[in-house]
């Protein structure tokens, strides 16, 4: 076992047991593009908004550390669930892109409404997003208020 593998596993908190069972991927991936992660911010921007209760507006952004920790010192718009729930599957284009050796600056779709139906549909509003990575560094210690 590669022994930065170790030690990140280990700074995550696994037990040595579970260490041992990580699929080839997980170890592909806490070797290889866990390093590239401290480097990019994944972007959530509002390109259009109706009735949103939120009051989220165009420019707007919610911003999330590449790991999917919302970093709310770095948003811009009002933080709604309705609006990171669809967002989830885009963070996960993110750990594809870096897994893979791939620039997580421009994914494809790259546009996601949020989970409100609009008020033709029964629904409040709706907020529309393009999202898209940026190169900014973060730390973990930074992320999480300082917590190793």
């Amino acid at each position: 076992m590669d022994e930065k593998i170790q030690k990140r596993g280990k700074r995550i908190g696994w037990s040595d047991e579970e260490i041992a069972r990580l699929s080839p991927e997980m170890m592909k991936f806490i070797g290889e593009a866990y390093p590239k992660f401290g480097q990019f911010k994944m972007v959530a921007e509002v390109i259009r908004s109706s009735n949103c209760s939120f009051k989220l507006k165009e420019g707007q952004r919610l911003v999330f550390a590449s790991n999917g920790v919302l970093l709310p010192q770095d948003c811009t718009a009002n933080l709604c669930l309705w609006a990171i729930a669809p967002l989830l599957p885009f963070n996960y284009m993110v750990y594809d892109h870096l897994y893979n050796g791939i620039d997580p600056s421009s994914l494809f779709p790259n546009t996601v409404k949020c989970a409100d139906t609009g008020v033709a549909c029964g629904g409040f509003g709706e907020v529309a997003f393009r999202v898209f990575c940026i190169e900014s560094p973060w730390t973990l210690r930074e992320v999480l208020g300082g917590k190793p």
